[in-house]
């Protein structure tokens, strides 16, 4: 199964949960959709963390798959001393990984709503790690 393929064969995913004015999939709900369709594929999401120069990195990999499907995501995460913070924001980026590397959607699209105009409560912008060619250019990749 290639990437398009596997694509296509994860079924629309449940919105579970409610948060900010709009409906969205928690990460049990995500994984739980998405699962049956990696396993078919022979491909599987792993996460993990490293620490970069005193920073924690949420790192996902998608790997796998028919035709070696690939790809990595890293994304800093904001610095805390408390832990139960630190696991809300590891399972936040893990949900957020998940869907951009899938391609697929976990949520209402609010764009046009005027949703998201500030930022929402508690979670400050998160930029993501840059990786290839433009890596070390020291531009914002927000």
């Amino acid at each position: 199964m290639n990437f398009a393929e596997l694509q296509a064969a994860i079924p629309p995913i449940k919105h579970n949960r409610k948060g900010y004015n709009y409906t969205y999939a928690d990460l049990p709900e995500i994984l739980r959709t998405v699962a049956p369709v990696l396993k078919k594929a022979g491909a599987a999401i792993c996460h993990r963390m490293e620490d970069v120069d005193g920073d924690h990195l949420l790192v996902t990999e998608l790997v796998g798959g028919g035709d070696e499907i690939s790809d990595l995501c890293k994304t800093r995460i904001p610095k805390t001393d408390d832990p139960q913070e630190l696991g809300k924001w590891v399972t936040y980026l893990r949900r957020y990984h998940v869907c951009c590397m899938l391609g697929i959607s976990a949520e209402e699209d609010t764009d046009a709503s005027g949703v998201g105009k500030g930022k929402a409560a508690g979670k400050p912008a998160v930029k993501a790690v840059p990786r290839g060619p433009l890596a070390n250019t020291g531009g914002d990749f927000s």
